[in-house]
């Protein structure tokens, strides 16, 4: 076992509170102590513990026994199908056990996990799996036939499991382990190696793979494990998506933790409520589009939800109005996360008292909130000079959470990480009395439904269209999905053409949540003397009267 490393030592002892100023049960203590990487902190749950139940889904149950035993398995299943350290497996399913035993199983190995949104469109997953060079994947049932017809495009990959136990016409996931013997493969786990290659698109509209290390969630977890209130006693819902960080640092983050994971697979409001009720969940991630989806469910009102303590939520704009009245409904604590992939996840907190009734400064709540312990957050302009509080710039983070750079990918690194350790990251916002609020995202990202949609991917495929002679594209409030994406175009003087075709034209180029959800047609489009859209001036209308534009 390997000592933590003295830059963890406060954030690993922070967790020691649950952040409702209870002690956590000294078996946490102990594993922070002596243990450093995820695998590792694990393994002394299931030595120590061996009949705790760690992950709950559907009819499965997986105690920390059997959870180490699927990890050393998987891990020699990996050595045994010549996967090396090194190496990229993809994971491209529903939310599932699988992904929890494949993200400890690579971290054991010293291999990297790449997961892929099964939203994508095939040219979409072939980029990534392509440009990743994956050797292997693990690919949900439902998905498995359109994945695998993909495979002449992908010539590094030499392996694709369905996950679950297949049904006998393709190979299985839980097949494939019975070539992976239950002992440790016996290598040391090296703290500074990549544990995960996480795609997000960058204002050129190509996904670049973020390069997340052991080490990142080493001081990211236990961190952030105060911040969304798990603890040994918790039941975390783990129900946002494990393609993006926020689903898998909040599922990792509950393992690091001995918590009792309550995975759904599909996360309609029903089958949240369900599981709330069923399981006591204590707590849980929720995008505003879900939170809203469950007011409106009929089934909320009827649900014994006493056993939630704290809901986070984030990674898209929420109005004030569904903030209320999900406070109302469920009665526990709220805090919202701000982060992004290349952080690790989480780095700044609205904490839970800002959203309680009677705070002295309600307008706080319009705050993205404050850094979290190990974080610094400051505002730049142009190369680098500090503004001071109140000025816009854009903002800069420097964590041991953040990435180690993009994978194959030298020029994009250097924009985005400094050589003092700072990442640029695209959004602009201010500092006041310590919080941090955002105004805007400088890479024109627009977040709807909790996905990540960048506007020069959508403008570049509707350029394609031999009428479309300009076009811009903006984010604009939904009360559903946070935002959703509206197309500015102009048409060619001779064209003959509808908004529905140009949206169908889309479609068969992008996945549906990156479509616009609607298309504006005008004459010329808004620009500056050089020659630069305006897209703020086309984004104001729908936003002017929001009062919580960006989470």
């Amino acid at each position: 076992m390997q000592a933590v490393s003295s830059f963890l030592i406060p954030q690993a002892l922070a967790i020691l509170h649950d952040g409702m100023n209870r002690t956590v049960p000294s078996r946490v203590e102990s594993a922070l102590q002596t243990l450093k990487t995820l695998p590792e902190v694990v393994e002394g749950h299931a030595r120590n513990y061996p009949t705790d139940i760690a992950i709950i889904c559907g009819d499965r149950r997986v105690s920390f026994q059997d959870l180490g035993s699927l990890v050393r398995r998987t891990a020699q299943a990996l050595r045994a199908s010549g996967v090396r350290a090194g190496d990229r497996i993809a994971y491209m399913d529903k939310n599932g056990w699988e992904f929890a035993v494949l993200s400890l199983a690579a971290m054991e190995a010293g291999v990297v996990l790449v997961p892929v949104n099964w939203r994508l469109s095939g040219p979409e997953i072939v980029y990534i799996v392509r440009h990743s060079e994956c050797v292997l994947a693990v690919v949900g049932a439902e998905f498995f036939d359109d994945f695998a017809s993909l495979g002449g495009e992908l010539p590094a990959l030499r392996e694709i499991l369905a996950a679950g136990k297949g049904d006998g016409s393709r190979p299985s996931f839980e097949n494939w382990l019975d070539g992976g013997i239950d002992q440790p493969l016996g290598d040391p786990i090296d703290p500074s190696a990549v544990a995960f290659q996480m795609y997000t698109s960058g204002t050129t509209g190509k996904p670049k793979g973020a390069m997340i290390t052991n080490e990142n969630f080493s001081v990211a977890l236990p961190v952030t494990a105060v911040t969304w209130g798990i603890d040994p006693h918790s039941t975390p819902l783990i129900s946002s998506p494990v393609f993006h960080i926020a689903g898998i640092a909040y599922a990792l983050a509950g393992l690091w933790n001995a918590g009792t994971l309550v995975i759904v697979r599909e996360a309609t409001p029903v089958n949240l409520l369900e599981a709330i009720a069923t399981h006591r969940v204590t707590s849980s991630l929720l995008v505003p589009a879900m939170i809203l989806m469950l007011l409106d469910c009929p089934e909320s009102s009827q649900t014994d939800l006493s056993s939630l303590r704290r809901i986070a939520y984030g990674a898209a704009p929420i109005s004030q109005d569904v903030l209320t009245r999900a406070m109302a409904l469920f009665r526990c604590d709220f805090v919202q996360a701000y982060g992004l992939t290349e952080t690790t996840g989480v780095v700044v907190e609205l904490p839970t008292d800002v959203h309680r009734p009677g705070y002295e400064r309600p307008d706080r709540l319009r705050a993205a909130g404050r850094p979290l312990d190990g974080v610094e957050i400051r505002i730049s302009e142009g190369f680098g000079e500090e503004l001071p509080d109140g000025e816009v710039g854009e903002i800069w983070i420097r964590t041991k959470q953040n990435m180690i750079g993009y994978w194959s990918d030298v020029a994009a690194t250097a924009d985005a990480l400094t050589v003092d350790g700072w990442f640029r990251s695209g959004d602009v916002g201010y500092l006041r009395d310590g919080y941090l609020f955002i105004n805007d995202r400088l890479k024109d990202m627009i977040i709807t439904g909790g996905e990540n949609v960048y506007s020069s991917e959508v403008e570049n495929a509707l350029m394609g269209h031999p009428d479309v002679a300009d076009c811009a594209v903006i984010g604009i409030p939904h009360e559903t999905w946070g935002e959703t994406v509206k197309a500015v175009v102009v048409l060619r003087s001779d064209a003959d053409v509808d908004d529905q075709q140009i949206l169908d034209f889309c479609r068969e180029r992008l996945a549906r949540f990156k479509c616009p959800s609607s298309i504006d047609f005008v004459d010329v489009l808004p620009r500056n003397a050089a020659g630069k859209i305006l897209k703020r001036e086309l984004r104001l209308p729908y936003w002017e009267s929001e009062s919580r534009m960006i989470s």
